[in-house]
């Protein structure tokens, strides 16, 4: 191409007779600044010279956008090189410290004929001295701040950098295996005679994910790296031979310069440059069973009681007790009593008559039958309106206690409540218990979505234990004080009106001590939703492609450049006899020209200036690339910010509806003296078109959004929590009798997997954003910065040509005044 250039520039020179002409070097310079996207200075007076330029920029085009489309992808997808072996970390320059730990220790002695081993202990380990023992906290700490390997079980690691590390750092976390890893197992004699039972019985838990439910529960997993909001910013590394091409650049040219000046001399100023010589000289480490004594069993942390009948206050003793709370199941109670050996159970009534008796009470009687042998029952009463029950359980025999072996557990034996009552309440009668009525109120899902889903886990509970239920209606949940017991439904439950409230109520802190709640699953959370107008910070997101040593480095690469330049027109000058001079500052100015990709007025006339300038060219479209790619990068993974807090969204230029805060209630709520209340159909439309903030719960404001948003607004939907946000469970009397026996049934319930098809059912998800479908618009903030220095550029400019006018007139005020007298 460049060949091609200079044979229509020639044949223009030679059989057109123009006057301009072009050597092979300016030919080669030309081409570059073109693939340079930096346009050309030359051009053709021919059709067939211009056709070769069209040809070069229509070539220079498409190598440069599959060049920055390919740049994208890797800087995209590529993850950066880390350690992977044990010498690596050895031979770098990373300090390491290890966690006090027996089998880490031991490693190390065992692996002494290992030469990276014993190298990383000597080197790295022992520092004056002395072993680097840390702490996890302190070596993860360390970790941190980088420039560190420390050694620790990711048990203990995990935990620590998801609770400290921000998602920039947890990205360029990498690990080293040091100690060979290895399963951990339980360990039996050699042929054991359990070994097959015991490895049956794993495999069955193994099989039924009892093991995996267990592993996932108690085993930290490893932080995710969300590479989606991360910035790959482009280090020294990745522009290291772009400096190394340049600085040879640089020295060559200036050697060329120097030939120059030298054969100049020597020719006594014959210009001898249209057929010189061309030189091109290129040059981690990171990683309730059976005792064998009956009163053995009482023998824990829980408080125990045992009451002889013979005692003549047995009877009071066990009233004030049912009174004070003592028959809950976390009080044993053993009650000894010599009697009819014929009619236990009239005798057990006896016992209990005007006492209030509980579902949940771990309460026994050992019926004597002689001096060495009781009968051991079960003393409970499931509710109100049933009778008591009496359970033999086992014997006392001869210091010994037989158990029966149809004996129940605690929760089978209460399971079924039939003919119990309990009194409900809610703020909405439900009616969900047939097909008809179900469907009706699936159809109808968009009002109080949240409840239903509580009263459908209470519907599960009564089939379960096959209780009844009445249904009490009140006017709110909760009262206007923190506990909530002045109004609604709490007040009937802590006046113990009410067994249960038939949907959830919101868990907090002040309630805790009057209420029971059971199994909270489900978060609720009410929220200002609107479009994200974008927060009021500025953005300095034109710094973030390259690293803040890269601009260092690019800083003082253009003032070395522009000395150069200022040294080929000074040289030239001097010693060629150009009569073209320029300042540092007009070389400055032409070397930020290049980089901005904006092209030079100017041109040296020289081969030397010539190769500065072809050297230039091509460090701009190299830095230029990987700037924009990284930009790109940027700007396609990372999520706009968006406001957070009350305080910013009180701040905007938003409009908002409902009223909490004095700020909020004072500026943006009430508008012409009036609340800005309305549905939620008409508070999310409002949302979507912009400038307005709408307040509701995420139940009800999703499903209007993925039925009414397009995906660019539901992108750009924001929302900030405004009430505190709780998890919602049914809640009961404080104390409740039933409180353990619904726990435990909701407990199966989650294991199976029931409260998740449930809230899978009743609750909408948010709608998802598709970034792939989003164009990322650049607004103000993200360009702030720019707008800040063209701004501070402008009235520094300004000051300066003030300065420079002053100047001017003051030393030419005479000749000033004689041209305004004449």
């Amino acid at each position: 191409m460049c060949f091609a250039i200079k044979m229509a520039l020639w044949i223009e020179y030679t059989f057109f007779n123009y006057n301009v002409k072009y050597s092979f070097v300016t030919v080669v310079v030309t081409a570059i600044s073109i693939f340079a996207q930096q346009g050309s200075h030359i051009l053709p007076k021919q059709i067939g010279g211009r056709l070769i330029f069209l040809n070069l920029l229509v070539l220079s085009i498409l190598l440069y956008n599959y060049y920055t489309s390919s740049l994208v992808s890797s800087l995209l997808s590529s993850k950066p090189y880390s350690f992977t072996t044990i010498e690596e970390l050895v031979e770098s320059n990373l300090r390491a410290g290890i966690e006090f730990t027996p089998y880490a220790i031991t490693y190390i002695l065992q692996q002494q004929d290992d030469d990276a081993v014993r190298r990383l202990n000597s080197t790295k380990l022992y520092e004056t001295g002395k072993p680097n023992y840390f702490s996890p906290r302190d070596g993860i700490a360390l970790v941190k701040k980088g420039g560190f390997a420390y050694h620790t079980d990711a048990i203990r690691a995990y935990p620590l950098i998801a609770m400290t590390y921000e998602d920039d750092i947890i990205c360029d976390l990498a690990q080293i295996d040091f100690v060979t890893p290895g399963y951990l197992g339980f360990m039996l004699q050699k042929n054991s005679q359990y070994s097959e039972l015991m490895k049956i019985s794993l495999t069955k838990m193994l099989s039924s994910g009892i093991l995996d439910r267990e592993k996932k529960f108690w085993n930290p997993r490893k932080p995710e790296c969300v590479l989606s909001a991360r910035v790959v910013a482009v280090g020294m590394k990745e522009l290291a031979l772009v400096y190394v091409i340049i600085v040879a650049g640089m020295v060559t040219s200036l050697l060329t310069l120097a030939v120059e000046m030298i054969w100049f001399r020597l020719l006594d100023n014959e210009d001898k440059y249209s057929r010189r010589k061309q030189f091109n000289s290129v040059t981690t480490f990171l990683s309730y069973q059976g005792d064998n004594d009956w009163l053995n069993g009482y023998n824990d942390n829980s408080p125990g009681y045992v009451l002889d009948t013979t005692c003549e206050a047995y009877k009071e003793i066990l009233v004030n007790s049912s009174k004070r709370g003592k028959f809950r199941f976390t009080h044993r109670w053993l009650i000894i009593h010599h009697g009819n050996k014929s009619d236990y159970r009239t005798e057990i009534r006896d016992i209990f008559s005007g006492v209030e008796l509980r579902a949940d009470m771990d309460m026994h009687v050992a019926f004597s039958i002689s001096s060495n042998h009781y009968n051991i029952f079960e003393i409970f009463k499931l509710g109100t309106g049933v009778d008591t029950t009496i359970n033999r359980i086992g014997q006392f025999l001869e210091g010994t206690l037989h158990y029966c072996r149809n004996m129940l557990s605690f929760y089978e034996s209460r399971k079924n409540l039939s003919g119990v009552l309990l009194r409900s309440g809610s703020t909405t009668n439900y009616s969900l218990e047939t097909e008809d009525k179900f469907a009706e109120e699936y159809r109808n899902i968009k009002h109080k979505i949240f409840e239903k889903f509580d009263f459908i886990s209470f519907l599960n509970l009564r089939s379960t234990h096959h209780f009844s239920y009445n249904l009490t209606l009140a006017s709110a949940w909760y009262g206007n004080s923190s506990s909530g017991i002045d109004g609604g439904v709490a007040k009937l439950l802590h006046e113990k009106t009410l067994d249960i409230s038939s949907a959830g109520g919101i868990l907090r802190v002040g309630r805790m001590e009057f209420y029971d709640y059971l199994l909270p699953y489900f978060e609720f959370r009410t929220c200002y939703f609107f479009k994200n107008p974008g927060t009021l910070k500025p953005g300095t997101e034109v710094l973030k492609p390259f690293s803040l040593n890269t601009w260092y480095a690019v800083s003082g690469l253009a003032l070395l450049i522009s000395a150069a330049i200022k040294f080929a027109y000074f040289s030239a000058n001097r010693f060629l006899n150009s009569n073209t001079r320029t300042s540092f500052f007009t070389s400055f100015l032409i070397t930020i020209s290049i980089l901005a990709q904006q092209g030079s007025a100017m041109l040296p006339a020289h081969l030397g200036g010539r190769l500065i300038f072809m050297n230039l060219l091509i460090l701009s479209i190299l830095l230029y690339n990987y700037y924009t790619s990284s930009l790109v990068s940027s700007l396609l993974s990372s999520k706009p910010k968006v406001m957070s807090t009350v305080r910013e969204l009180s701040e905007s230029n938003l409009k908002k509806n409902d009223a909490f805060i004095q700020k909020l209630n004072r500026t943006k709520i009430y508008e012409s003296g009036k609340p800005n209340f309305m549905s939620p159909e008409e508070g999310i439309a409002m949302v979507k078109k912009g400038g307005f903030a709408y307040h509701t719960d995420g139940e009800t404001a999703y499903p209007l959004v993925a039925r009414t948003f397009d995906q660019e607004s539901i992108c750009d939907l924001a929302e900030i929590d405004f009430v505190t946000p709780g998890v919602v469970g049914l809640s009961l009397q404080k104390r409740s009798e039933y409180t353990e026996l619904f726990q435990i049934s909701l407990t199966m319930m989650r294991v199976g997997g029931i409260l998740k098809r449930d809230k899978d059912f009743w609750l909408p998800r948010k709608p998802e954003c598709l970034l792939g479908s989003r164009v990322v618009s650049v607004g103000v903030n993200e360009l702030f910065l720019v707008y800040l220095i063209l701004f501070t550029g402008i009235i520094i400019s300004l000051f300066i040509l003030v300065i420079e006018t002053v100047c001017f007139w003051w030393t030419n005020r005479n000749n000033v005044f004689n041209s305004f007298v004449n």
